[in-house]
């Protein structure tokens, strides 16, 4: 476990993350949105988001590939073999843009719904009131 918060910690600092930029030939935009999870002892996610499909292979590759040399720097000094390695899976790639008929809609009940209490506000601080037929008792 102790190994799991080590490496969610080390895709959290800074020297770790340019270190992944130079692997992935990324711009740091796509780093700066890399957000590690751990799950249990054995599975951390790591997700990462991009405006653009470009740079995603590479990423795939060297984060495991940046958090592996950062493991074997921890057992320099040892004389065993590294006991820890950093595997990955492919990557799940989503588009995560929103439909255009969405948008429009819940931009035109929006519109309805602002403009409603807009044009009600303003008749209240105009002072014009809305006539009203008396009723006869």
């Amino acid at each position: 476990e102790r190994f799991a918060d080590t490496v969610v910690r080390w895709i959290a600092a800074p020297s770790v993350r340019n270190e992944i930029d130079t692997t992935a030939w990324v711009a740091s935009c796509v780093t700066d949105s890399v957000v590690a999870k751990r799950f249990s002892s054995q599975m951390i996610a790591v997700s990462y988001s991009s405006p653009k499909r470009d740079g995603f292979g590479s990423m795939a590759t060297a984060i495991p590939e940046t958090l592996n040399r950062e493991t074997a720097k921890l057992n320099e000094l040892s004389k065993e073999a590294d006991w820890f390695v950093v595997m990955a899976d492919d990557p799940v790639t989503r588009d995560a843009r929103i439909s255009f008929s969405l948008v429009l809609s819940v931009g035109a009940a929006l519109g309805a719904f602002f403009g409603f209490w807009t044009v009600l506000g303003l008749w209240y601080f105009r002072g014009e009131a809305v006539p009203v037929k008396p009723t006869r008792i």
